[in-house]
């Protein structure tokens, strides 16, 4: 692995959401540079691109399903924990390979 590739996911070790402009930024890399590697990772299924209302597509390590709750208020986003049998859902025959749910609201803090 090359030296680029460690830095970009040395960085997810102690964050929960990135963009490829806060990676190029913290890391000063040319910008070409982290989108290549970022796409690499999502393809190789290191990591998931996650939209968000609108926002610049961030990243996330790919290591478990999760939904993530947006406050309408401040625009701070957390982490939602999903029961593993919620993939149940889907039409019977079908394999789901991703799910993606966000919850709106105010968070605690703009209650």
């Amino acid at each position: 692995m090359t030296k680029h590739k460690r830095d970009i996911l040395a960085c997810f070790a102690g964050e929960h959401l990135l963009s490829a402009s806060e990676l190029v930024d913290r890391l000063g890399l040319d910008p070409s540079t982290v989108y290549r590697n970022l796409e690499r990772f999502v393809a190789d299924g290191v990591l998931r691109k996650v939209h968000l209302d609108g926002r610049e597509a961030q990243y996330e390590r790919a290591e478990h399903a999760h939904g993530h709750f947006v406050c309408d208020g401040c625009r701070s986003v957390e982490v939602v924990e999903l029961p593993s049998s919620l993939k149940k859902l889907a039409p019977r025959g079908t394999h789901p390979t991703s799910l993606d749910l966000t919850f709106h609201g105010s968070c605690t803090r703009c209650a």
